[in-house]
């Protein structure tokens, strides 16, 4: 949901033009509701967003090699090895996300999640594994490069 939608016009506090500008007039400060957590809408971050997993068997196959490799090798740890699944890095605002191919995120225990939100966890991904094509490389070397350096992922690994 985006914000305009989520503040409905009529909240929205009208200055009086018969005040002075620093005031605001008492019949915009009745049509504010009061804000409680029952009434903020929930936002819903989506664990899935229709696309296919990978763009041919080749990368199926890496993945899940790098998948597999990676959870044998963890296992009985604190950590956990998702793949394919959404990363969520600012709350309150769920188009902003990738979904690596595969990462790692140490100090989280390995359960099942639809979605990682970062500041529910704590925990920023160590690694991420992304298998780039023709078609992804601009957007792995680049955007995806600069926002896993940003939110201080340990090792991007293309």
């Amino acid at each position: 949901m985006n914000i305009e939608a989520a503040i409905a016009p009529e909240v929205i506090p009208q200055t009086s033009l018969e005040t002075s500008p620093n005031t605001i007039s008492q019949t915009s400060l009745e049509t504010i509701p009061e804000t409680t957590p029952e009434t903020i809408p929930e936002i819903i971050y989506p664990t899935e967003d229709g696309k296919p997993l990978a763009e041919s068997q080749e990368h199926l196959r890496a993945i899940f090699n790098i998948f597999s490799a990676l959870s044998q090798y963890l296992m009985g740890q604190d950590v956990s090895v998702f793949s394919n699944q959404f990363l969520f890095y600012s709350q309150g605002y769920p188009k902003l996300r990738v979904a690596p191919d595969v990462m790692v995120v140490f100090d989280v225990t390995p359960d099942g999640r639809p979605n990682y939100k970062i500041w529910e966890e704590g925990q920023v991904p160590t690694v991420i594994f992304e298998i780039t094509s023709p078609s992804t490389r601009r957007q792995d070397q680049g955007l995806k490069y600069d926002l896993y350096e940003q939110l201080g992922v340990a090792e991007y690994w293309l």
